[in-house]
Protein backbone atom coordinates (compact mmCIF):
# COMPACT_ATOMS: atom_id res chain seq x y z
CA UNK A 1 0.00 0.00 0.00
CA UNK A 2 3.03 1.99 0.76
CA UNK A 3 4.17 1.51 -2.51
CA UNK A 4 1.28 2.30 -3.96
CA UNK A 5 1.20 5.87 -2.28
CA UNK A 6 4.69 6.68 -3.02
CA UNK A 7 4.45 5.56 -7.08
CA UNK A 8 0.97 7.42 -7.34
CA UNK A 9 2.75 11.09 -5.78
CA UNK A 10 5.67 10.47 -7.89
CA UNK A 11 3.55 10.41 -10.64
CA UNK A 12 2.19 13.43 -9.51
CA UNK A 13 5.13 15.57 -9.23
CA UNK A 14 5.94 14.44 -12.76
CA UNK A 15 3.03 15.54 -14.57
CA UNK A 16 3.33 19.14 -12.02
CA UNK A 17 6.78 19.67 -12.88
CA UNK A 18 5.44 19.03 -16.88
CA UNK A 19 2.42 21.72 -16.67
CA UNK A 20 4.43 25.03 -18.35
CA UNK A 21 3.76 28.13 -16.46
CA UNK A 22 1.90 30.29 -18.87
CA UNK A 23 2.14 34.10 -18.06
CA UNK A 24 -1.04 36.12 -18.34
CA UNK A 25 -1.50 38.72 -20.82
CA UNK A 26 -3.96 40.58 -19.01
CA UNK A 27 -4.87 41.48 -15.50
CA UNK A 28 -7.53 39.23 -13.84
CA UNK A 29 -10.89 40.64 -13.87
CA UNK A 30 -12.54 41.81 -10.76
CA UNK A 31 -16.50 42.36 -12.07
CA UNK A 32 -18.82 44.03 -9.36
CA UNK A 33 -16.71 46.81 -7.82
CA UNK A 34 -18.07 50.03 -8.93
CA UNK A 35 -15.51 51.94 -5.79
CA UNK A 36 -12.53 51.70 -4.40
CA UNK A 37 -11.74 52.14 -0.73
CA UNK A 38 -8.14 53.10 -0.65
CA UNK A 39 -6.67 53.11 3.27
CA UNK A 40 -3.37 55.23 3.23
CA UNK A 41 -1.10 55.29 6.26
CA UNK A 42 1.00 58.62 6.26
CA UNK A 43 4.27 59.78 8.50
CA UNK A 44 3.18 63.11 9.76
CA UNK A 45 6.56 64.64 9.88
CA UNK A 46 7.69 63.72 6.36
CA UNK A 47 3.98 63.67 4.82
CA UNK A 48 5.53 60.62 3.36
CA UNK A 49 2.85 57.87 2.69
CA UNK A 50 4.85 54.70 4.50
CA UNK A 51 1.84 52.28 3.36
CA UNK A 52 -1.25 52.08 1.46
CA UNK A 53 -4.03 49.01 1.25
CA UNK A 54 -6.91 48.64 -1.40
CA UNK A 55 -10.57 47.09 -0.68
CA UNK A 56 -13.44 46.79 -3.45
CA UNK A 57 -16.55 48.11 -3.17
CA UNK A 58 -20.34 47.18 -4.95
CA UNK A 59 -20.99 50.98 -4.58
CA UNK A 60 -20.02 53.98 -3.67
CA UNK A 61 -22.23 54.26 -1.00
CA UNK A 62 -21.73 51.19 0.63
CA UNK A 63 -17.67 52.10 0.45
CA UNK A 64 -18.69 55.23 2.32
CA UNK A 65 -20.60 53.05 4.84
CA UNK A 66 -17.80 51.93 5.31
CA UNK A 67 -14.93 54.09 6.20
CA UNK A 68 -15.74 54.39 9.84
CA UNK A 69 -15.04 50.51 10.54
CA UNK A 70 -12.28 50.74 7.81
CA UNK A 71 -10.46 53.75 10.04
CA UNK A 72 -11.21 51.37 13.31
CA UNK A 73 -9.41 48.78 12.51
CA UNK A 74 -6.74 50.13 10.27
CA UNK A 75 -5.50 52.40 13.50
CA UNK A 76 -3.97 49.78 15.89
CA UNK A 77 -1.61 49.27 12.89
CA UNK A 78 -0.37 52.10 12.37
CA UNK A 79 3.03 52.47 12.89
CA UNK A 80 4.24 54.66 15.87
CA UNK A 81 2.89 58.48 15.06
CA UNK A 82 1.70 57.71 11.73
CA UNK A 83 -1.41 59.05 10.83
CA UNK A 84 -4.33 57.01 8.68
CA UNK A 85 -6.97 58.28 6.09
CA UNK A 86 -9.22 56.39 4.45
CA UNK A 87 -10.60 57.90 0.97
CA UNK A 88 -13.24 56.30 -1.38
CA UNK A 89 -13.89 57.28 -5.12
CA UNK A 90 -15.70 55.96 -8.23
CA UNK A 91 -15.21 56.23 -11.90
CA UNK A 92 -18.32 58.52 -12.91
CA UNK A 93 -20.94 56.66 -14.99
CA UNK A 94 -21.07 58.86 -18.53
CA UNK A 95 -25.09 58.33 -20.52
CA UNK A 96 -22.84 56.83 -23.01
CA UNK A 97 -21.43 53.94 -20.41
CA UNK A 98 -24.83 53.60 -18.75
CA UNK A 99 -26.59 53.19 -22.56
CA UNK A 100 -24.24 50.37 -23.33
CA UNK A 101 -24.42 48.25 -19.86
CA UNK A 102 -28.19 48.33 -20.36
CA UNK A 103 -27.91 47.32 -24.05
CA UNK A 104 -27.63 43.29 -24.59
CA UNK A 105 -25.13 41.37 -26.82
CA UNK A 106 -22.84 44.92 -27.38
CA UNK A 107 -19.45 45.97 -25.92
CA UNK A 108 -19.20 49.30 -28.12
CA UNK A 109 -18.99 52.22 -26.08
Amino acid sequence: MRALLCAVLSVAGIAAAQVPDVPTEHQPRQLGIRAVMNVYYISPKTLEITSTVQFGWATLDACRAGMPEAMAIAQPYASEGDVVEVQCFAVKDTPKAQKAENAQGTTDL
